[in-house]
């Protein structure tokens, strides 16, 4: 078999070959962009007819190893993609979208760049900015409504107008469908208001609250209502008490004053007396309701006033001029 040769099929005129017998080879120098099926190694396969295999598989060819003549990992036009050791290729365009570096765009010009999930599928981002990484997409929103949206309204409705890019739009928005009007709050209620993080309402209700107190003394007991009832100190005409009652701010003062001088016409009555001044009594008795015998301490009696022919009495006490005189095994 020295210096054998084996020949295969061969055309640089005609692609495909017309007449290729099972396991057959032949192969196609036609230029692939003149001519369909060059450039590419055909074998036969299957049953014959003829002396023709029913099927003409390419299983290579200068066509494909033409489109593996580049460097790994850079996009080449009409060549296979190949990516590089980290599995990455340096751009990537699919329609009018391209993906270069850290960037997506639209590749012709004016054209809408869409991400539409299917179904139930959600869109989701997080930290965008507009134009540059300078402006978040918050700030952009505050900036454009403070600078281009007016709002006007009245009792039942609001208008917004919205001038961005010289387009001014105007909506209205009824607060009938928004708010449902009610009061909240009476004599006898206060009004619970509910705040969420976001600062907004989120419900009003009402709590009752207590108009009444109760106000017992010595004896009997009423209850006074906040609303109606006026809460009054009365001393009586005789007692020579007073009381007055006075504000300062938020704060209500009620003094109770006793007469100096505490006189009466009528038959005022005690329990325990304690003087610190001056007794005096204008006509009349000290008198006692006990039925066994009054106790009187005296410390000091002054009668200067009265005249040496004058004398005063107490119970069994006497008092005339210089001399006090009480009957013997006398208790006053």
């Amino acid at each position: 078999m020295a210096n054998s040769i084996i020949r295969i099929k061969r055309s640089d005129v005609a692609g495909n070959p017309s007449t290729l017998a099972s396991g057959e080879l032949a192969y196609s120098a036609a230029d692939a962009n003149a001519v369909a099926g060059g450039d590419r190694l055909y074998i036969g396969f299957g049953s014959e007819t003829n002396g023709n295999a029913v099927n003409h598989f390419v299983v290579g060819g200068k066509f494909f190893t033409d489109m593996l003549d580049h460097n790994k990992g850079t996009l080449t036009a009409d060549s296979a993609i190949l990516v590089d050791s980290n599995k990455k290729i340096n751009e990537f365009f699919v329609d009018d979208l391209g993906f270069d570096g850290n960037v997506i765009s639209t590749t012709s010009t004016n054209t809408d760049l869409f991400l539409t999930p299917d179904g139930s599928g959600k869109t989701v981002a997080s930290n965008l900015f507009i134009d540059d990484t300078n402006t978040s997409i918050e700030d952009f929103v505050i900036a454009t409504a403070q600078s281009n949206i007016e709002v006007e309204g009245t009792t039942d409705e609001i208008d917004v107008a919205e001038a961005i890019a010289g387009d001014v739009q105007t909506y209205t928005v009824s607060l009938s469908d928004i708010f449902t009007p009610d009061t909240f709050g009476s004599s006898t209620e206060v009004p619970v208001i509910t705040i969420d993080s976001k600062g907004r309402v989120t419900t009003v209700t009402t709590e009752t609250i207590s108009t009444e107190i109760d106000v017992a003394g010595e004896t009997g007991s009423e209850s006074v209502s906040l609303l109606d009832d006026t809460i009054r100190f009365n001393s009586g005409a005789e007692a020579g008490i007073s009381f007055d009652v006075s504000r300062s701010g938020n704060d209500v003062f009620a003094t109770v004053s006793l007469d100096q001088d505490l006189s009466t016409s009528g038959s005022p009555t005690f329990d325990d007396l304690t003087l610190s001044g001056d007794l005096g009594v204008n006509g009349g008795n000290i008198t006692t309701t006990q039925t066994t015998a009054l106790s009187l301490t005296i410390r000091l009696i002054t009668y200067r006033s009265v005249t040496t022919r004058q004398r005063f009495r107490l119970g069994r006490l006497s008092v005339r001029r210089r001399s006090i005189t009480m009957p013997s095994s006398r208790v006053i």
